[in-house]
């Protein structure tokens, strides 16, 4: 099941709409299938597994990390497939809660006689599948919150300060795999006009170009920056509130740059959760968000940040600058019940340290 999992991660970022799956065949001890979701989401991992086995698969043991799907969408179900193909046994990590599936993928399977056993690996898998999970359950897809802090705790100097580059080569080469493994890369307008950010993907071999979001309330993105100068090449996409200026609007569509328009929250910003649902409405299901203390303070405030990366520099910055968290939200990072910290590493000199949200009890089962 580790194998599967770590198998299915190498499709996380490509595979929305659909779970970025891993799927192992055994026989006799020995593995004669593989698969993992395929880009797009089809084909699934389960149909790449046996197509690689083929007869091999009679009488295998099949290791999945998400339930073998029983419903027709847009090929036949997965659980067919699997009882078609002579499998013995299925050990699943855990039941979809797609209300599509749950339970039904692993009930086809045993009415068919096939030995079915869920729950290795359990936990992992709710974690490689959590935008999947929040896209059934919520509407919404998950999202890992990244901020660099230096020393200090600021994550920028003052306004007629410089850019500050916070971190080093080895951590920033980590936030471009972080990058990579997401579908979209989302930014508040502040940050866009502050820093132009190009919000690619730039590791070498590696061609992905993840959906670039900004959230602009009032369209405020300039038609220079890179974000939009970009548009035709790289998909991006502007978060504006309903009534930000149609004439903006057509300008920065006329260079490629899509534009959604939501309704504003209590504080005239756009609302997150209803910018998450449209994100969600266009099949994503992995965000990483970039967005800057502003944007990072209403996501941990609101419940939205799934996960939180703060990555924090050896060096301070010496002086005053712009917080990289508010006392509330690090007060919500401190909170046990609210949130657990998952991983804490060195590279180089920087520091990561990894917090998720902490699920209720209904989430978990899920």
């Amino acid at each position: 099941m580790n194998a599967a999992l770590n198998l299915g991660s190498r499709s996380l970022g490509l595979a929305a709409p659909n779970p970025a799956v891993g799927a192992i065949l055994v026989k006799n001890g020995v593995v004669v299938g593989r698969g993992a979701t395929a880009p797009g989401g089809r084909p699934h991992a389960e149909r790449i597994a046996i197509d690689e086995a083929q007869e091999a698969a009679r009488g295998a043991t099949l290791y999945v990390t998400l339930e073998p799907c029983s419903h027709v969408g847009g090929s036949p179900p997965c659980a067919d497939a699997v009882i078609a193909a002579g499998v013995a046994r299925v050990v699943s990590a855990m039941e979809d809660p797609n209300p599509l599936v749950k339970g039904h993928g692993h009930a086809r399977l045993r009415d068919a006689g096939i030995a079915v056993a869920v729950g290795a690996g359990a936990e992992q898998a709710r974690r490689n599948h959590r935008g999947h999970i929040l896209k059934v359950t919520a509407s919404r897809p998950c999202v890992r919150l990244k901020l660099a802090e230096t020393a200090d705790g600021f994550a920028s100097a003052g306004p007629h300060d410089p850019r500050l580059r916070i971190t080093g080569p080895i951590a920033d080469l980590r936030v471009q795999v972080m990058r990579s493994t997401h579908e979209a890369i989302m930014v508040g307008v502040g940050t866009a006009l502050a820093d132009d950010p190009a919000l690619t993907v730039r590791l070498a071999g590696l061609d992905r170009k993840p959906l670039r979001v900004v959230l602009d309330t009032s369209l405020r993105l300039p038609e220079r920056s890179r974000l939009a100068a970009a548009a035709r090449d790289i998909p991006t996409l502007a978060i504006a509130g309903e009534g930000a200026s149609d004439e903006a609007g057509r300008r920065l569509a006329g260079l490629g740059v899509m534009i959604e328009r939501v309704p504003l929250d209590a504080e005239g910003h756009v609302d997150l959760g209803l910018a998450l649902r449209t994100l969600a409405a266009r099949g994503i299901t992995r965000v990483f968000s970039e967005g800057g203390p502003r944007v990072a303070a209403r996501l941990i405030a609101l419940g939205l940040a799934d996960e939180v990366a703060l990555i924090s520099a050896e060096r301070p910055l010496g002086r005053p600058g712009v917080p990289a968290l508010d006392a509330e939200a690090r007060a919500a990072l401190a909170d046990g019940s609210r949130c657990r910290l998952a991983e804490m590493a060195a590279y180089g000199p920087d520091t990561l340290r990894l917090w998720e949200r902490v699920e209720q009890a209904s989430q978990r089962s899920a």
